[in-house]
């Protein structure tokens, strides 16, 4: 080997090995960028309630029972006889099944439009951190590598 690819050879492995523990840290920034993004937690937020959209509708499309109980004090006054007083009581349950409500469905397509629309909102935050992270990262390894050039 002669003396002239040495050093060349020198540069190419340090050069490598310096890429790959910027490549960790690179991986570091981006991790902590992502548990610590306003933006992506708003969108992750976003997820849950596009996810909750969904049972909400087809809850619609489900047969509804409803009961009650009632209670009331009754008072009959009446010309020449007595006052009739008295409670009376009642129960109520009544069941409703929607056979066909074409609202009720488009809503239901709607809610799940919705949610996928979240979905895909969240992906685009995630990857714009991912991209404005690697950005700022690499911006400031040239400004480092800048810095070491001029002082050298």
């Amino acid at each position: 080997m002669s003396i002239g690819k040495a050093p060349i050879l020198l540069a190419m492995s340090l050069a490598l090995t310096s890429q790959a523990a910027w490549s960790g840290e690179l991986l570091s920034v981006v991790n902590d960028a992502l548990s610590h993004d306003a933006e992506l937690s708003a969108a992750n937020a976003e997820i849950a309630v596009g996810r909750e959209e969904i049972p909400i509708a087809r809850s619609a499309l489900l047969p509804r029972l409803d009961g009650g109980w009632g209670r009331t004090y009754n008072q009959i006054k009446t010309d020449n006889q007595p006052t009739a007083k008295y409670w009376q009581n009642g129960w109520m349950v009544t069941l409703n099944q929607p056979v066909f409500d074409w609202q009720l469905w488009v809503e239901l397509r709607q809610a799940s439009i919705a949610s996928a629309k979240a979905e895909l909102e969240y992906a685009s935050a995630w990857q714009d951190l991912v991209l404005r992270s690697a950005n700022a990262y690499l911006d400031l390894l040239a400004a480092s590598q800048e810095l070491s050039r001029a002082t050298d």
